[in-house]
């Protein structure tokens, strides 16, 4: 079973070729990079906030090496 991390992933990469714009939210107009993170996520059941500096006070550090 994939852990959240990998389920996320999978989800975003559902997104490539969506266009970038900036404070892009909606993936039928073009997405930012927090928008894209916010979209993927929603579709799991989380729900982040809008902006990455919001993004970034939320949830636990995870650190990990290769």
């Amino acid at each position: 079973e994939q852990g959240r991390g990998e389920q996320l992933l999978a989800t975003a990469k559902k997104y490539l070729g969506v266009p970038y714009l900036w404070g892009g939210t909606d993936p039928d107009k073009g997405l930012d990079c927090s928008g894209l993170v916010q979209s993927a996520a929603k579709e799991l059941g989380i729900t982040l906030p809008r902006t990455a500096a919001q993004q970034a006070t939320v949830g636990v550090e995870v650190r990990g090496g290769l």
